[in-house]
């Protein structure tokens, strides 16, 4: 199961996102909270909670940056688990997140 968590505040908006990320939760995840997710501000992606993860849920976060950056918004990356950081490595995704700082 996965958490799905918006916080606002004046100058950003916080999205944090626990347990699993999977693909036995990827469809509900897009659906239910990419696929409508909007904003007017920064976003900041928390994945500290994040307790495993697979390649369906590297695509969600990727899928999930496109339609913010469309917006004309930023994405950067806050804290992240250890797995999650295994897979941005291993992808070499760190450039797509703006996540130089913590790896």
């Amino acid at each position: 199961m996965f958490r799905f968590e918006v916080i606002e505040t004046e100058t950003h908006k916080e999205v944090s996102i626990g347990g699993e990320l999977t693909i036995y939760c990827a469809e509900d995840l897009f659906t239910n909270y990419v696929k409508s997710f909007s904003t007017d501000k920064h976003v900041l992606l928390r994945l500290d909670e994040v307790e495993e993860v697979d390649t369906s849920g590297i695509q969600i976060l990727l899928m999930l940056k496109k339609q913010i950056k469309s917006k004309g918004h930023n994405i950067s990356l806050g804290p992240v688990s250890k797995c999650v950081e295994r897979y941005v490595s291993l992808f070499d995704l760190t450039s797509r997140f703006d996540a130089a700082d913590w790896l």
